[in-house]
C-alpha cells in the first residue's frame, strides 16, 4: 500500500507548554492510578501458575502441569478458592509466554527462598506491563511512521498512555492482555504492508491468550481476500494456533479436561455469545452472530480497490469489536482488545476533532460502565498504598460501595457508552466520503479534549480519595 494513501490530520498544534501540562497531568494520573488500585487476584494467580509451570518444565513434569495446578487447587493451596476459581484453564502458549516474563523474578525467588510468591510477582509484573505498554505505544507510532505522519508521532504516543481503557485494562485492573494488543499491532503493520499471510497468523497468535483477535479478523479479511481459496487459506492460518494450543493440552492432560469440565458448567465464554437473543421463528435468535454475520456480508461485498482501503479495513476491525462489547457480557478489561483499532480509526480521520468528541464520549461511559460493574474493594486493598498503610481499617472499602447508591443503574452509562461508539463507526465512515481533511476550529480545541479525555479516570480516583479522608478524619 503506498504512504500517500493514508492521511492524519492532527498534530498537537497547540504551544508545547501546553503538551507539557498535558504530558505531566497524565502521568500524575497514572501514578495515582498504580497506588490507589492494584487488582490482586487475577494476576497474582496466574503468575502463580506461571512458576508452577516453570516448575513443572523444569522437573519434566510439564505434561502433568494442569493437572497439578488442579490438585493444589482442590487442596486450597492457591486462594482457597477450590477448583472452579484456582486451578490454571488458560492455553499452555500463555504460561509459556509468561514464563519468559516473570523467569529473572523466578530465579531470584528460587535462590532467595520467598515462600510468600504471589506477593512477590505482584508489583514486579505491573512493571513489567508498563514496559510492555510502553512497546506497544512504540507500535502505534511506528504505524504512525509507516503511514508517513511523522509530524503527529507525539499524538499517537500521548494518545496512548491518556486513555483511560488504557489506564483501567492494564494499571487497574493489572492485566496481561497488553502483550496480546502486541502482536495485534505488528499484524497490522504487517497489513500496511500488504502481507496478509502473516497477518493472518500473527492475529491467531494473538488469540492464543483470548481469542478476541479472531473476532476483528474475519470482517478484515472478507474485506481485502475475495478469492475463496485465499479465504480459506488465511482462516486457516489464523485459526491453527488458537485450535493447537487449546486442544493439545485436552490429549496429552487429564487435568485440562476436568478443569475445562468443571469451568463449562460455571462459565462459558462460546456460550456467552448467545446471552443477548430475540425471539425467532424455530429458536431464539443471538443478536451477537446476527450482526456479526450482517458485518462479514457487507465486508466481503465491499469494494477493496480504494485509496483508504487501509482505513476501512481497520473500521471494520472496530466495528467487530463495537458488535462483540454491545450483545457479549463482558469483563471489563477485555476492552483493551478494542483499543489498538480505535486508536487507528481516530487518528487517522479526515475529521479528527469529531471522532475526538465521539472516542472522548466513548471513553468516558465506559469508565462509568467499569466502575459501576467491577468489585472495586480488591482493586483498591492490595494497593501498594493500602499494603503500606496497615494503620487504615478494612472498613474503607465498604465506603468505597457509596456510589452504588448514587448513580443510576449501569444500564445508562452502558446504553450511552454503545451509541458513542456506533456515532463514532458512523462519523468515521462518514469521513471516508468526505474529500479532504477538515481543520480543527481552534487551536485549543485538541488540548481541551485530550484533557476532558485523559480526566475521565478521575471517576476511579475521587472517590478512593474521598474514601480515604472519610476514614481517616
Amino acid at each position: 500500500m503506498e504512504k500517500k494513501n493514508i492521511k492524519l490530520f492532527s498534530s498537537l498544534k497547540f504551544p508545547k507548554g501546553k503538551l507539557l501540562f498535558l504530558w505531566l497531568y497524565t502521568i500524575v494520573l497514572i501514578i495515582i492510578s498504580m497506588l490507589l488500585f492494584n487488582q490482586l487476584f487475577d494476576m497474582s494467580l496466574t503468575t502463580w501458575h506461571t512458576h508452577d509451570f516453570l516448575d513443572c518444565l523444569f522437573s519434566g513434569k510439564i505434561s502433568q502441569f494442569y493437572s497439578i495446578t488442579a490438585e493444589k487447587a482442590a487442596n486450597n493451596q492457591y486462594f482457597s478458592n477450590g477448583i472452579n476459581m484456582d486451578a490454571a484453564s488458560y492455553s499452555p502458549f500463555t504460561y509459556a509466554v509468561l514464563s519468559v516474563v516473570i523467569f529473572p523474578i523466578y530465579i531470584i525467588i528460587k535462590i532467595l527462598g520467598i515462600t510468600q510468591i504471589y506477593s512477590a510477582y505482584a508489583e514486579a509484573i505491573r512493571l513489567f506491563m508498563v514496559g510492555f505498554s510502553i512497546w506497544a505505544s512504540m507500535l502505534l507510532k511506528k504505524i504512525c511512521d509507516e503511514a508517513n505522519i511523522g509530524k503527529a508521532i507525539s499524538t499517537s504516543t500521548y494518545y496512548y498512555f491518556s486513555s483511560p481503557i488504557f489506564i483501567v485494562c492494564t494499571l487497574i485492573c493489572n492485566q496481561y492482555d497488553v502483550i496480546a494488543i502486541i502482536i495485534c499491532l505488528y499484524a497490522i503493520l504487517a497489513f500496511m504492508k500488504g502481507r496478509h499471510n502473516l497477518f493472518s497468523l500473527l492475529m491467531g497468535i494473538s488469540a492464543c491468550f483470548k481469542p478476541f483477535a479472531i473476532v476483528a479478523f474475519f470482517p478484515i479479511i472478507l474485506f481485502k481476500e475475495k478469492n475463496l481459496f485465499g479465504l480459506l487459506k488465511k482462516s486457516l492460518l489464523a485459526l491453527c494456533p488458537l485450535l493447537i494450543t487449546n486442544f493439545l493440552p485436552l490429549l496429552i492432560d487429564s487435568g485440562y479436561r476436568n478443569i475445562v469440565g468443571v469451568r463449562e458448567e460455571n462459565f462459558s465464554f462460546f456460550s456467552s455469545l448467545t446471552d443477548a437473543t430475540i425471539k425467532g421463528g424455530l429458536s431464539d435468535i443471538s443478536l451477537f452472530f446476527l450482526a456479526y454475520v450482517i458485518l462479514c456480508g457487507i465486508s466481503y461485498c465491499m469494494n477493496n480497490k480504494v485509496d483508504d482501503s487501509f482505513y476501512k479495513a481497520m473500521l471494520l476491525g472496530l466495528a467487530s469489536y463495537m458488535v462483540f462489547f454491545t450483545f457479549v457480557k463482558f469483563n471489563i478489561h477485555w476492552m483493551i482488545y478494542i483499543f489498538p483499532f480505535l486508536s487507528i480509526v481516530v487518528l487517522f480521520s479526515k475529521n479528527y476533532e469529531r471522532m475526538l468528541v465521539m472516542e472522548s464520549g466513548f471513553s468516558w461511559f465506559y469508565v462509568i460502565s467499569a466502575f459501576m460493574s467491577a468489585p472495586i474493594t480488591n482493586q483498591v486493598y492490595y494497593s501498594p498504598f493500602f499494603t503500606t498503610h496497615p494503620e487504615i481499617p478494612l472498613e474503607l472499602t465498604d465506603d468505597l460501595y457509596f456510589y452504588e447508591h448514587y448513580l443510576p443503574s449501569k444500564i445508562v452509562p452502558f446504553t450511552l457508552m454503545v451509541g458513542f461508539g456506533v456515532a463514532l463507526l458512523l462519523s468515521a465512515y462518514k469521513a471516508t466520503q468526505e474529500d479532504c481533511s477538515q481543520e480543527l476550529k481552534s487551536k485549543n480545541t485538541e488540548f481541551v479534549l485530550l484533557l476532558i479525555r485523559a480526566s475521565s479516570i478521575l471517576l476511579y480516583i475521587v472517590p478512593a480519595l474521598i474514601s480515604i479522608f472519610m476514614v481517616c478524619l
